[in-house]
């Protein structure tokens, strides 16, 4: 397997269908603290979801951001190991005699749930034969919590040498092949290169600089943190309009799949009432509390409680809308503890905290 170490800065295309091909930019950048990736998806195709998978045992927790509920464009897991795949010209792999095929299925899906790193992914794609596999038209782009990245192309592995790379539709180990979208490669080099603030929002504007329009316009940006497991999704090259995606919370709800033209056109829920539940109590015994709310959407919601104490619940539910959620607790000190409750519904808005219910527990 030919390795090549080179410093980049990627814009990439995707393959819409087998016959339609659209330019995308993307881009991965780290310093001793943090590591970000940044991705323009264009296309004429506009619905998008996004699938969330919590971690169970053995299997790390995961997000694919995904077309017609059937193509992952890209994933990332709870590890922080990001992939992104990219249309490239057509090239007959040579290397993998004497090895097996692999395993029928998804393997992006087998190293989201396995590998926490590049080096990972590479050792068990080196394990197999990908001749004839589909994926001679493609590359693969891994970044990982670490700060190590990898674009894999057929049997060359490009790795990052320095502090960002790049992949785009051309193969850096054989440019012979061809490529196209050179003008806004250049302008990404230029703005990484001259970058003096090295945050999400400097990556949201390198997106924004390199976004497209016309018949393939950027339907979706990623700026994704992968230190903190944090994603900004902005969609149809709004870049006024953020989806705020904190991985390990939404993990809290369980498997979920979110149209994300629902989630940008959403209103959040209105404040829930002031909690009903007693003023007074005794210590170490429990007491029930209820609030309802209202979703103009009619989404369903989830609960979160305050009990003051520096105690919060996890999101319970979900309820109907204006349907009452009930929540029991107990405190094991006296003391005045003040009982507050917020909302969120299945498309993630949420609303502002209620006005709080003032406990008094004696013992």
């Amino acid at each position: 397997m030919r390795k090549v170490k080179i410093i980049s800065i990627c814009i990439f295309f995707i393959i819409v269908s087998m016959n339609i091909v659209s330019a995308c930019t993307g881009f991965t950048a780290s310093d001793d603290n943090k590591v970000l990736v940044g991705s323009n998806e264009d296309s004429f195709n506009t619905r998008r979801y996004v699938e969330i998978y919590p971690p169970e045992e053995g299997i790390f927790g995961k997000i694919f951001f995904c077309y017609e509920r059937a193509y992952c464009q890209q994933a990332m897991n709870d590890q922080g190991l990001f992939y992104d795949g990219f249309w490239a010209p057509h090239f007959d792999i040579q290397e993998g005699e004497g090895k097996p095929s692999p395993p029928d299925g998804w393997m992006i899906d087998d190293w989201m749930n396995t590998c926490s790193t590049v080096d990972e992914v590479i050792e068990s794609y080196e394990s197999y034969d990908w001749r004839d596999s589909g994926i001679e038209d493609a590359m693969l782009f891994f970044v990982d919590r670490q700060g190590n990245s990898a674009i894999i192309e057929g049997d060359g592995i490009v790795y990052k040498a320095g502090n960002y790379q790049v992949v785009t539709n051309f193969y850096q180990t054989h440019p012979e092949l061809g490529g196209f979208g050179f003008d806004r490669y250049e302008t990404a080099i230029d703005m990484l290169e001259n970058m003096d603030d090295f945050s999400m929002e400097y990556f949201r504007d390198i997106c924004d600089a390199t976004h497209q329009l016309g018949s393939y316009p950027t339907i979706y940006s990623l700026v994704c943190d992968l230190t903190q497991n944090i994603i900004h999704y902005y969609y149809h090259h709004n870049y006024e309009d953020v989806w705020e995606i904190n991985l390990n919370e939404l993990f809290e709800y369980g498997i979920q799949t979110y149209d994300v033209l629902d989630v940008f056109n959403n209103h959040e829920p209105s404040k829930p009432n002031k909690p009903i539940g007693p003023h007074t109590g005794s210590v170490n015994k429990e007491y029930e509390f209820s609030c309802t709310t209202l979703d103009i959407d009619g989404d369903q919601m989830f609960y979160k409680w305050d009990w003051g104490d520096g105690n919060i619940s996890e999101w319970l539910g979900p309820y109907n809308s204006g349907e009452l959620c009930h929540a029991s607790y107990s405190w094991s000190e006296k003391g005045e503890y003040s009982v507050r409750v917020k909302a969120r519904d299945t498309n993630t808005g949420k609303s502002e905290w209620s006005k709080s219910v003032v406990r008094r527990t004696f013992r």
